[in-house]
């Protein structure tokens, strides 16, 4: 689905990942983890093309990406929500979802939320008519997660959904996560700070050190424990 072929990334001439590698397959979670200010959010903003690759290559299905702008890596099937969510505040919860929709071409933008979106996230559905600013930080995040699905995607970069909001939240965003990837074949990039809640929904791990790979494997006990030394403070 998605290839990351030693790509260097990085602000002005300030470097943060170095030749980083790694792949996602169709249907697949892949959560990556590492500490604060390793690279993580840089290889999301990188790969979405928010940031120019300096030196590498994307492919997303099998075709290069790294030299296209946002907006048309958007359209061929790559949604992102970054930390920070970024809903418009001052729209309402429909008008956000339908912005989703942007990605599609014109003849399959239907004007309507998906009814896939308010089985996934319920509450959506009571809200439609308020204002995004007025939702709660994980309204806001079911939201954001809502509206990158409107756009159909084939891929979905997800930056730390899960941080700052309630346990039966969390709870569902990684329900919701699992259920794309099985039952729609979308694969997700889960950029993750716990390796616990990574362990509940990924199938693959990597950890980034100093912006590169330092270690991957599937997402077991196995795994988790040799990830531990890269983690801890």
């Amino acid at each position: 689905m998605i290839a990351v072929r030693n790509v260097t990334s990085g602000y002005d001439q300030s470097m943060v990942l170095h030749s980083l590698s790694m792949e996602v397959r169709p249907g697949q979670i892949v959560a990556v983890l590492g500490r604060n200010g390793v690279g993580k959010s840089t290889l999301l903003k990188t790969i979405i093309g928010l940031l120019p690759a300096k030196q590498g290559d994307i492919c997303f299905n099998q075709t290069f990406v790294q030299n296209e702008k946002a907006e048309t890596r958007a359209r061929t099937g790559i949604a992102y929500v970054p930390q920070g969510r970024d809903i418009f505040s001052s729209l309402t919860v429909r008008d956000n979802l339908l912005l989703g929709e942007e990605p599609l071409p014109k003849k399959e933008r239907t004007g309507q939320v998906k009814e896939d979106i308010f089985q996934w996230f319920p509450v959506l559905k009571e809200m439609l008519d308020r204002k995004g600013g007025d939702l709660s930080g994980g309204q806001q995040q079911q939201l954001a997660i809502a509206r990158a699905l409107m756009g159909n995607p084939k891929i979905i970069l997800l930056d730390e959904p899960m941080e700052g909001i309630q346990p039966s939240i969390i709870e569902l965003i990684r329900q919701v996560i699992v259920e794309i990837s099985r039952k729609k074949d979308i694969s997700v990039v889960l950029v993750e700070h716990s390796l616990e809640n990574a362990l509940t929904c990924a199938d693959y791990l990597y950890v980034i050190d100093r912006g590169t790979v330092v270690d991957h494997g599937k997402a077991d006990e196995e795994t988790a424990r040799r990830f531990e030394r890269h983690l801890t403070v």
